[in-house]
């Protein structure tokens, strides 16, 4: 009877090859599992209404939202504050306008009060509600802003729509931010640019030692939420 001879590089081969194969496997569900662990808040939404009031001297824009608060992620997690934002730019770095005033309801419109559990994957119907003063703001000219849409095939004549959009934010109890659709955002990073302009004056004077450091920290600020956020998309 003749047996093969034996390959000892050759056995060795197969099973470092199975080892490897074995390992990627266990790479990939571990990085299944973390992903699926991921914290993450996102807002299915249902509808909105905005109406102009006034309280004392001061002028305000009342927005209401309804819609759904979900946890995305296959461990509990609370919701500590709710918030509005106007993007000033695609990549959602900037804003024109923020804040943090909500007022927090159930469906049946009782009052919640943060933090706000969530079990894994819940969903919950809410209502939101929140002033925006126009008194003495920059929010009078964002809510009156217009977008021309009558060159739109079929539009009316002089058809405008609201030019820009009042947005919600969410902040769960690790201090993440995240937006309306789930993605991790950085308050720090829109708080940067929105005092960017108070270096302005000092380069206008010839000084422009304070806005370079600004620019130095927004720069740096970005790098590493962009580095944060890759580890957070991984589940890490």
């Amino acid at each position: 009877m003749h047996f093969p001879a034996f390959n000892a590089d050759q056995v060795l081969s197969r099973v470092l090859q199975m080892g490897s194969i074995s390992g990627l496997v266990s790479l990939v569900l571990t990085i299944s599992s973390h992903i699926r662990k991921r914290r993450r808040f996102s807002f299915g939404f249902q509808g909105s209404s905005g109406t102009a009031a006034t309280r004392g001297n001061l002028e305000f824009y009342d927005w209401k939202y309804l819609g759904q608060v979900k946890n995305e992620s296959s461990e509990p997690n609370s919701i500590v504050q709710i918030g509005y934002v106007v993007w000033a730019n695609k990549a959602r770095t900037r804003s024109l306008s923020n804040g943090f005033n909500s007022v927090i309801k159930d469906h049946s419109g009782v009052e919640l009060h943060t933090p706000i559990l969530f079990s894994p994957f819940e969903g919950k119907a809410l209502q939101i509600d929140f002033a925006v003063c126009l008194t003495g703001t920059h929010d009078r000219e964002i809510i009156l802003a217009r977008k021309d849409i009558s060159n739109i095939p079929g539009a009316m004549q002089g058809l405008s729509i609201p030019k820009h959009e009042y947005q919600l934010v969410f902040t769960d109890i690790n201090g993440r931010l995240f937006d309306d659709t789930g993605k991790l955002r950085s308050q720090k990073l829109m708080d940067l640019w929105w005092t960017l302009p108070n270096s302005f004056r000092s380069l206008q004077r010839g000084n422009p030692f304070p806005y370079l450091r600004h620019m130095i920290k927004i720069f740096f600020t970005s790098l590493f939420f962009r580095i944060r956020r890759f580890f957070w998309r991984l589940g890490l």
